[in-house]
């Protein structure tokens, strides 16, 4: 016969007595069961292990939230993927710095220069991601990468959590004093009048302003011809010798040569007029909408880092980019500063991605 309700509630039924001289019945049951049921779980030292457990776990709970709190509480390192001394590398000493003094924190740049950027990119993708691994990135390994190389070891959407655009270099439309047109609207008709006859260079095959070049055949309707070189340096020498026509290059690297008289810029790619060329038009208002190009500078962290902690350096990231100092700063190296945060910087990345995706396979760039 099976237990009756009573007896199995731990009530004891009407017609049973308690024990003499002894706990009543329904105590004593408890009682008897619980022997086996510590013993079964290890005893009371399992119920000790158990509340050991749940306090390091508390702790470990008060303690992430004091660390968002307390951020930085060590050296942050802010990863560069290319070498020391360019535009890159030099804007990000400069906002460091600037964070460091916001942030009351230490942040440091560390260079991890490699295949166009994807060495140091994939090393902070893989990263613990507790705000203490930033890359500080330029545009060919977020933009490029994936619309440029057979295998990228990160995916530039996903692996990363963006915190803001930075801001930008330009680039400027130049030409060798040889050559005849001095604009936008003269180089486009010649091209036309001259079809192949135009070249124009490059860093390297796929490099951004490569693809620059191929946009503006794209969008104009014309045909010059891609001459790739090993950097900016050997481009530009032979541009000033007039062994090729034209080229887009960074406003910084430019600059001195147009004062100079060594070369001659046709148009900016940007969407207004830069203050330190106020007399050369934009491509835009020469006749391609919407035409800009150049190197894009961005803040990121790895894709997991804590909300807290991302939140911390958004909001540090705007007051230095809204700052006086810092625009005076970076404007010395040619840099807009361009202040786009969150999801708005994920929107205009991926229409960065787009558009080289696009121009590529226009041009059937085949990814290497």
């Amino acid at each position: 016969m099976g237990m009756t309700l009573g007896q199995a509630d731990g009530v004891r039924a009407p017609n049973s007595a308690a024990p003499s001289g002894g706990l009543p019945s329904s105590a004593a049951a408890r009682s008897a069961s619980a022997v086996p049921l510590m013993k079964r779980f290890g005893g009371a030292g399992f119920w000790r292990l158990v509340l050991l457990v749940v306090l390091l776990g508390l702790m470990q709970s008060l303690g992430g939230r004091a660390s968002a709190e307390d951020y930085p509480a060590r050296v942050v390192r802010m990863i560069v993927a290319y070498t020391a001394g360019g535009t890159t590398d030099t804007t990000a000493r400069l906002f460091a710095q600037a964070l460091s003094e916001k942030m009351h924190g230490t942040f440091i740049v560390e260079n991890r220069p490699g295949a166009s950027g994807i060495i140091g990119a994939n090393y902070v993708a893989k990263s613990a991601a507790d705000g203490y691994t930033l890359l500080y990135s330029a545009s060919p390994e977020l933009s490029l990468a994936t619309v440029t190389k057979k295998s990228v070891p990160y995916d530039p959407e996903k692996d990363f959590i963006p915190i803001s655009l930075i801001g930008s270099v330009p680039f400027v439309l130049v030409a060798s004093k040889q050559f005849p047109p001095n604009n936008l609207g003269e180089l486009i008709d010649y091209a036309k009048k001259h079809p192949g006859s135009v070249t124009f260079s490059s860093f390297g095959t796929g490099t951004s302003n490569h693809l620059a070049g191929e946009m503006l055949n794209v969008r104009a309707g014309i045909k010059t011809v891609h001459v790739p070189y090993r950097g900016s340096a050997p481009s530009l020498t032979d541009v000033m010798a007039g062994r090729v026509q034209v080229t887009f290059d960074t406003i910084t690297t430019v600059l001195p040569l147009i004062e100079s008289g060594q070369i001659k810029a046709l148009a900016v790619a940007t969407p207004e007029r830069v203050k330190a060329l106020p007399n050369v038009p934009t491509l835009s208002e020469s006749g391609l909408p919407d035409f800009t190009g150049g190197a894009w500078f961005a803040l990121m962290v790895p894709a997991g880092t804590p909300p807290a902690i991302v939140s911390e350096l958004s909001k540090a990231t705007a007051e230095v980019l809204a700052s006086a100092e810092f625009k005076k700063a970076v404007d010395v190296h040619g840099m807009v500063i361009q202040n786009i945060a969150g999801q708005a910087f994920s929107r205009y990345l991926s229409g960065e991605i787009d558009k080289w995706r696009t121009v590529a396979q226009q041009v059937r760039l085949e990814p290497q």
